[in-house]
């Protein structure tokens, strides 16, 4: 089974050094809150990341392009651009110039920093929630595998996993406010304009993405399904059932099965 807490699961571990403690990291009222041992490690790493984000400044200059549950959210970086981030208080900072001169500029700049940080941080909770998902469904397999009940648990992850895809779809919900943010900034700040890359495109590719995801795993779930044998169709198997029944009451159906004759 596919599962959208591998990937996040891969995509974490790097977070996890120097990270010793089991104790849940002191985060916001709207914080994750695994339950796993691993969970609660990365979402310490997370609000780590957190914290810098919303303090430090916003570099302008980073790649990234992040998949998770599905979603895919896109940055191409210029290497060939000088550095510039935007500060906490608004400020647009170019080749360690400061470019924005009024308060409705500074405005401007801080609802794009807001907007590019609430995706990230959405996709940190979600980062979490795969992880933690991914920990407990390892665990209940296990367990499942001495219950004898693998096939309810296996029903249960799977539905975990479409709620991850519920919210990773939300997240691609978020790239139009960030958009919108990005133009009026790049419109009122030239200086900006070759820091802007996010297109229409890119909110369509992440809707997309995980359209194809949901598809591919839904496929993956029938295939597995098929070759098990566990996809019958209800309809034939009650067919089935009545030609079974018919046959044992048919006047001498027991003497056809009497192997003396």
């Amino acid at each position: 089974m596919k599962t959208i807490a591998t990937l996040v699961l891969a995509a974490s571990l790097p977070l996890l050094a120097g990270c010793g403690r089991d104790d849940p990291a002191p985060g916001s009222a709207d914080a994750v809150r695994p339950t796993t041992a691993l969970g609660r490690t990365v979402a310490r790493a997370m609000e780590d990341a957190r914290r810098e984000l919303r303090e430090g400044d916003l570099s302008l200059n980073h790649h990234y392009d992040v998949r998770i549950g599905g979603a895919r959210v896109r940055q191409r970086g210029d290497d060939s651009l000088p550095p510039a981030s935007i500060t906490p208080q608004g400020d647009l900072v170019v080749a360690g110039e400061t470019v924005t001169r009024t308060e409705h500029e500074r405005a401007l700049a801080r609802a794009y920093r807001e907007a590019l940080i609430d995706v990230a941080e959405r996709g940190m909770d979600l980062g979490v929630r795969g992880v933690d998902m991914g920990m407990r469904a390892a665990s209940e397999a296990i367990a499942g595998l001495f219950r004898g009940d693998h096939e309810e648990i296996e029903a249960r992850v799977e539905a975990e996993a479409r709620k991850m895809e519920a919210e990773a779809m939300k997240l691609c919900d978020r790239l139009p406010r960030l958009l919108e943010a990005q133009q009026a900034l790049a419109a009122a700040r030239p200086e900006f304009a070759p820091y802007a890359r996010m297109t229409v495109n890119d909110i369509e590719d992440c809707r997309k993405d995980i359209a194809q995801d949901m598809a591919e795993q839904a496929a993956s779930a029938e295939h597995t399904e098929t070759r098990s044998g566990r996809r019958l169709d209800p309809a034939a198997e009650a067919d089935a059932a009545a030609a079974t029944g018919a046959s044992a009451d048919r006047p001498g159906a027991a003497a056809d099965r009497d192997p003396t004759r």
